[in-house]
């Protein structure tokens, strides 16, 4: 056990256990994972709808940290915003909240079908960019299918993986504009890159290009890990901003649906002439290995992966390492970048120690909140014999230092160190996106709420194009809620502004608390006075601005403090 390891597991224990003084172990040290509860009715949710997928199978999204540094896309500041690449393009949220629309739904609603625009959704994202898709798979099919979109630690750059046999784009947020919205591809095969873009091809070896399932930003493994005072990964320092770890599968046959073992590559993505590095490899057992799955790294620079699916023997239950999730210490995984693109030195998986938990979903989706809990999103996509789906997990801290210490996986049945988050109460989704969001303090849980039936897809929600995914959070009680109204900053269309309704009766995606810009020409002035004023005495929905049901000197007040502001409004 080298130094670094040394030094890093022992300030990762005292912060997640404290003072012995204050508790007999770590379980009794309060970390939120407690918060981490399903509601007791639908109704209570507090949700996004996310754009309707128009091409493509997924909705790749991301969060943008709170990186205190103001930066902005367009009007809109970016701290805790999502962004979402489907089909063509990328888009912004516009508001925290609901989303513009004056219809209702709730996530208790009946299930329907594809195609149902569902309020709330297309109104309130915006396209920041367009892509031109690779040849796809199957070619020809003219869309991106995303694999992921990944924003850097401190909020600067993206990463965006196309999708299968498409090209890979790292590019820096200052290239997204809401009014006219960048081209950052171009080409056969989308493999030219506009000016700002880093691209990186498709390959099939590692010194051809890249190939992925999952990625996620990780430290630079040539240098020491860049940390706070508590030990943390520094988000704001830029080794922590230069390289991903990608897992992939590069003997992967989708005719027959195996391959030769998933892997771990590192890729420096500070040049585009960079190719990746095999790290960990051998991720499943011969003949058919397994499939991919996520990988993230922890707050201490630990990286956490696992196995998909195990094609030898894919239910659940001994032998199988379907869902299997392990975590390999900083200095583990580092110390093995230590070859090249076309003569690595990787480390083998080893199937047997430093498990954190064995088949948990399908390991995807994986990330950590502000106190160490891993979250896992993912499910039965491959075959219905699992049954793990229509849910995300969330598992405890302690489990991740367990890990570590290799003491085995955990036990499933154990509250304390293990839960699971259903948003949907038909429990028949066929996977579920999970991504935590650092501004809000929540974990946000993407699911599909209508039911569809095609041949070979099995009777559960699938993700298809017309679905529109419901992303619902769940909070701590550390969460922010900044004008204490009960809705968490992340889930609240005018976090500024107390709005227990969360009226939004024009549509226009901001709250009738907050948005006195009644001609909705982005800003607050005469026009607008002269529209309250004939609405004064009325019921006017639209003016109403404390809902009280009609437009009075309540209503004037509020006015009077919005005057001279311009969008956005919260």
């Amino acid at each position: 056990m080298s130094g670094l390891f040394k030094i890093n597991k022992l300030i990762y224990s005292l912060i997640l256990v404290g003072f012995i003084s204050m508790a007999v172990n770590s379980i009794s040290i309060a970390n939120e994972f407690d918060d981490y509860e399903n509601y007791a009715t639908p109704a209570e949710q507090q949700y996004v709808v996310m754009p309707e997928i128009t091409g493509g199978w997924f909705a790749a999204t991301d969060c943008f940290p709170d990186n205190g540094n103001g930066d902005t896309i367009g009007m809109y500041e970016t701290r805790g915003r999502m962004l979402v690449a489907n089909d063509n393009f990328i888009y912004l949220q516009k508001n925290y909240g609901s989303g513009a629309g004056s219809g209702s739904w709730n996530p208790g609603d009946p299930h329907g079908v594809p195609g149902e625009n569902l309020p709330g959704g297309h109104d309130n994202w915006i396209i920041v960019a367009e892509v031109t898709p690779g040849v796809g798979n199957p070619p020809g099919e003219g869309d991106m299918d995303p694999s992921f979109l990944h924003i850097s630690p401190d909020g600067t750059m993206i990463a965006l993986g196309m999708g299968y046999a498409q090209p890979m784009l790292v590019f820096p947020i200052s290239m997204l504009d809401p009014d006219n919205p960048p081209l950052l591809n171009s080409g056969t095969g989308g493999n030219t890159p506009a000016s700002g873009v880093t691209l990186f091809p498709w390959g099939a070896t590692p010194i051809d290009g890249v190939q992925y399932y999952e990625a996620e930003w990780v430290p630079d493994p040539d240098t020491s890990l860049s940390t706070l005072s508590d030990g943390t990964l520094d988000p704001s320092a830029s080794t922590n901003n230069t390289h991903l770890a990608i897992n992939t599968d590069r003997g992967w046959d989708g005719n027959n649906w195996e391959g030769d073992g998933s892997q771990i590559e590192i890729l420096d993505i500070t040049d585009a002439s960079n190719r990746p590095v095999i790290i960990i490899n051998n991720i499943g057992y011969s003949p058919s290995y397994s499939a991919s799955a996520d990988l993230t790294i922890d707050n201490y620079g630990n990286l956490i992966t696992g196995q998909g699916y195990d094609y030898n023997n894919p239910i659940p239950g001994p032998g199988s390492e379907t869902g299997q999730i392990k975590i390999f210490a900083a200095d583990e995984w580092m110390d093995a970048y230590n070859g090249s693109p076309g003569s690595p030195s990787p480390i083998e998986y080893d199937h047997t120690t430093n498990i954190i938990a064995e088949n948990i979903l399908s390991a995807a989706a994986m990330g950590v909140d502000k106190y160490n809990n891993l979250h896992v999103g993912g499910g039965d996509v491959v075959s219905g014999m699992i049954g793990e789906s229509g849910f995300a997990a969330v598992i405890h801290a302690d489990a991740l230092l367990d890990g570590l210490d290799d003491l085995g996986p955990l036990d499933e049945s154990d509250p304390l160190i293990y839960k699971e988050l259903q948003p949907d109460t038909n429990a028949d989704d066929s996977a579920t996106f999970a991504v935590y969001n650092p501004w809000a303090e929540g974990i946000v849980i993407l699911w599909n709420p209508k039911n569809y039936s095609g041949t070979g897809y099995g009777p559960y929600d699938g993700w298809y194009e017309g679905v529109q995914p419901i992303a619902t959070s769940y909070y701590t009680e550390n969460s922010p809620d900044t004008d204490g109204d009960g809705w968490n900053d992340g889930s609240d269309n005018a976090y500024l502004t107390a709005n227990f309704g969360q009226e939004d009766t024009d549509g226009d995606g901001w709250a009738n608390a907050a948005d006195a810009d009644f001609n909705n020409d982005g800003t607050v002035g005469l026009p607008d006075y002269s529209i309250f004023r004939r609405a004064y005495g009325t019921s006017n929905s639209n003016i109403d601005m404390n809902g009280d049901g009609g437009v009075g000197l309540p209503d004037y007040s509020i006015f009077r403090r919005n005057y001279g502001k311009s969008a956005p409004f919260y």
